[in-house]
Order: C-alpha cells, then structure tokens, then sequence
C-alpha cells in the first residue's frame, strides 16, 4: 500500500506532462496549418503541376544528339568546373582561417579570458546571420559572379568549423596542457606539444568534410547569383527548359555521391 502511494503521485505527474506536451503539438500544428494557408485544393493543384514538369523532364531526344545529356556536357561541365574551383578554394582558405580562430575561442586552449570572451562573442554573433545572409551581402557588394560565392563560402566555412572544431577542443583531457603550463613553456609551446597531436586529426578530417560540403553548397548559392552550376540551374529553370535542368541535377547528384565516398574513406584513414 505505501509503495503505490508513493508512486501514484509521479504517474500522476507524467500522465499530466505528458497531455500538456500533446496538447501543445497539436495546437502548434493546426496553428501552424493555419497561418501556411494549407488547403487539400491547393495540394491536388500542386501536385498537378509536379506531375506536369516532370513529365518535361526526360523527352524523347534526352539521350539522343543535341539533347540535354549532350548540352550538359558541352555547356554545363564549364560551369561544373567552377562550382568545384569555388568550393575547394573556399574549404582551404575557410579552414586556414578557422584554425587559429578555434584555438582562441576554446576554453582549454585560449591565452587568456579576454581573448576567450571577446572570441566568442564576436563569433556568436556573427553566427546569428544564415548562410543566404553572407551570400546575398557578398553578391551586394561584389556583384553576381563566383568570386561573391568565394567569399560567402569562407564565411560559412569558417562558421561552421569553428563550431564543430572548438567541440572538439574544449572535450580534450586538459592534463597535458596544465602541465606543461606547470613546467613553464610558453604559450605555443605549450600548445604545439600537447593539444595540437591530438586536434590535428580531427582537424583534417574535418577539413576533410568541410570541402565536400562547400562544393555542395557552392552549386546550391548560384542560385542567388553567386556563379557556377546553381546559376545555370536557375536560368534553365526560367526559360522552363525542364530537361536540361534534369540534366543537371542527376550529374549534381553523381557528383555530389562520389564525393560523399571519397570523403569518407579520406576521413576514416585519417580519424584511425
């Protein structure tokens, strides 16, 4: 008797939390229902339309002499080159750039809290702006073309580096570096024999990742002007050449698996 009185009172409890927690999703959802203007009429219409452009995708001629796959490798590689030039050179210089960034923003491995905390924040706050964000300020100020998509690929590189590679850092076993701290070695000296064999690795491997996620993303912000594939994607997808954007997506997406499994090869020999 007295154990079910001393668990009654918590399944109480849970019951309860647990019908708050469903009411809320649910009224989210059709809160959320509403103020996108969802209606199973606009569904069926839209579906209608998929079917439509799909069927624009593959004509007759697609495979054939001066079809899409012909067009593709003709006009489209140059632009394929390029997306590629922009991401790999923006993974290298975003990486060079985050490296010394991520040793001052760590906790285990700044010089000083100053340092630290000026860091942080100022990349904390920098981080509060969306990738689109850098892209359409570079294009502003640069103009539409692949250096603007240099530009806004470093940031984003550097971004994301920093957040994932000073994760890494602050997780170390300190003890190395507090004695050798002990001992009296500078600062980088300190650094360059204990924390660094251990993060450069990881580093690598990160770097690694970081250049194929850039040249993802480089064919993705042409979109916006910003030069390469993304931005013949989107003059074909204007003039409703629909098998040409095909045409497109199916080489970005061979390109894009072959180099998810280079990356992760790379990555495993080196994390090893």
């Amino acid at each position: 008797m007295k154990q079910e009185q001393i668990k009654n009172p918590d399944s109480r409890k849970n019951l309860r939390n647990r019908f708050f927690i469903v009411l809320s999703i649910i009224l989210l959802t059709v809160f959320g229902i509403d103020r996108v203007g969802f209606s199973p009429r606009r569904v069926d219409g839209a579906i209608d339309n998929l079917i439509f452009v799909v069927s624009k995708f593959f004509p007759e001629d697609y495979f054939q002499e001066g079809g899409a796959i012909e067009w593709t490798y003709e006009v489209a590689s140059g632009a394929f080159i390029e997306s590629i030039q922009v991401g790999v050179l923006g993974a290298i210089i975003g990486c060079i750039l985050a490296y010394p960034l991520c040793l001052f923003g760590s906790k285990l491995t700044a010089p000083n809290k100053v340092v630290l905390n000026t860091t942080r924040t100022s990349v904390n706050v920098i981080r509060t702006m969306p990738e689109l964000f850098w892209v359409i300020l570079a294009t502003t100020a640069l103009g539409f073309g692949p250096f603007a998509g240099l530009v806004a690929i470093i940031i984003f590189v550097v971004f994301v580096v920093y957040k994932m590679f000073t994760e890494s850092i602050d997780a170390l076993d300190p003890g190395p570096l507090e004695a050798l701290n002990a001992t009296g070695a500078t600062y980088f000296t300190s650094l360059r024999h204990s924390v660094v064999k251990e993060i450069n690795p990881i580093y690598f491997a990160l770097c690694i990742f970081m250049l194929e996620l850039s040249i993802r993303v480089s064919a993705v912000i042409g979109l916006v002007g910003a030069g390469g594939i993304g931005q013949l994607l989107n003059v074909e997808r204007v003039y409703f050449h629909w098998d040409n954007v095909s045409a497109i997506v199916l080489a970005m997406t061979a390109m894009i698996v072959i180099l998810e499994i280079i990356s992760t090869s790379v990555r495993s020999r080196l994390l090893r």
